[in-house]
């Protein structure tokens, strides 16, 4: 199975379980990787998201804080929601608990 299959399945089955999906600001805190095919972030992916958004998804951001100064860290945020612009991605804006 390709990378893109294994995304489709997952946005596939999320859509179908009405189960929201995490857009993690984390791998923009950790900084850009050198991959065989450039320096990007690890996550948020953006081609995941590309296939991610062809399905009924709602998503959430979230922080993964692994210290309460992480909460403070806006730009990560601002750079994430750059890097998925202009996917028609569904944010969770009430709460859901």
């Amino acid at each position: 199975m390709t990378k893109n299959e294994c995304f489709s399945k997952i946005a596939k089955k999320t859509a179908e379980r009405k189960i929201p999906l995490e857009v993690n600001v984390r791998g923009v805190m950790k900084g850009k990787r050198t991959y065989n095919d450039g320096m990007y972030y690890s996550y948020p992916f953006r081609r995941f998201w590309e296939i991610a958004a062809q399905y009924p998804i709602q998503c959430i951001l979230g922080i993964d804080a692994h210290d309460p100064q992480d909460l403070l860290d806006f730009q990560a945020i601002e750079t994430s929601l750059k890097l998925l612009e202009g996917l028609p991605l569904h944010y969770i804006s009430e709460e859901i608990l």
